[in-house]
């Protein structure tokens, strides 16, 4: 449900959809969903795993490889403008690492 329809991702601040869509918060969610359907610990999202592995692919990663769109490191904090001002990083290494991740995990699922 959280999940931005138009841009087919999560947000940094997943119930605010004017914060930037987050390239590594949602390689997380790809993954866990992913590994709880092959595993059948949840309902089967398929098609909007693969909706969401494509648009992460198709703005969060160009053909060179980089990785854009993954959100600095930050602490925790109760205020949303908090994380609104965070930035994001090019090629951060948990950013790159978790979306190989997501795209082993859908690979997986789909039996690629």
């Amino acid at each position: 449900r959280c999940r931005d329809e138009k841009e087919g991702i999560w947000h940094q601040v997943i119930n605010n959809h004017e914060s930037y869509v987050e390239t590594s918060g949602s390689a997380m969610f790809i993954t866990a969903l992913a590994r709880g359907v092959k595993n059948g610990w949840i309902d089967d999202c398929t098609d909007v795993l693969t909706e969401a592995w494509e648009a992460l692919t198709d703005k969060c990663v160009d053909s060179d490889g980089n990785v854009y769109g993954v959100c600095m490191g930050s602490g925790c904090n109760k205020e949303e403008k908090y994380y609104l001002d965070l930035g994001t990083i090019t090629n951060d290494d948990h950013g790159i690492g978790i979306v190989v991740g997501a795209g082993i995990e859908i690979m997986n699922l789909i039996g690629e």
